[in-house]
């Protein structure tokens, strides 16, 4: 395992992304391959891609960094967001981390998660499920 996975938006998000119409070059692919078995698996891959014979099937996916798609919220959808150290007391760890989304057309705090997460990287996955969400919402909406 990379130890630069953590950087990158998992496979689920990044298919939902692709669905929202992101379509920013990357510097990492999620890549499904097919092997000899006709066992599937489905593993990112950080640079150039190259072809190997022993794989049948080959299909990739853009992989964002989660700073990109959070770029891609802000200039596209004017969805500004941000996580935030917490300080929660009488806790084994004082230190938690919550989200913000704010909406520029808006001009307030749209969402504010109330429950804070042990890690970092929990709440910017949970930050970035929260966009998509609000985008799919839109579009149903607008739809």
């Amino acid at each position: 395992n990379n130890i630069m996975n953590h950087l990158f938006v998992p496979y689920q998000e990044a298919l939902e992304l692709k669905e929202l119409g992101f379509d920013e070059q990357c510097l990492a692919h999620y890549v499904f391959r097919t092997n000899t078995s006709g066992k599937g698996e489905v593993f990112l891959h950080i640079g150039r891609l190259d072809y190997d014979d022993i794989y049948l099937e080959y299909k990739q996916e853009n992989i964002p960094l989660y700073s990109q798609a959070f770029d891609w919220f802000r200039e596209k959808h004017s969805l500004y967001s941000y996580i935030e150290p917490v300080i929660v007391e009488h806790a084994a760890s004082p230190i938690k981390f919550d989200y913000v989304i704010l909406e520029l057309n808006i001009s307030e705090e749209i969402i504010f998660d109330t429950l804070p997460f042990h890690s970092n990287e929990k709440a910017q996955l949970a930050c970035l499920q929260k966009l998509i969400e609000i985008c799919k919402d839109d579009n149903t909406t607008r739809s």
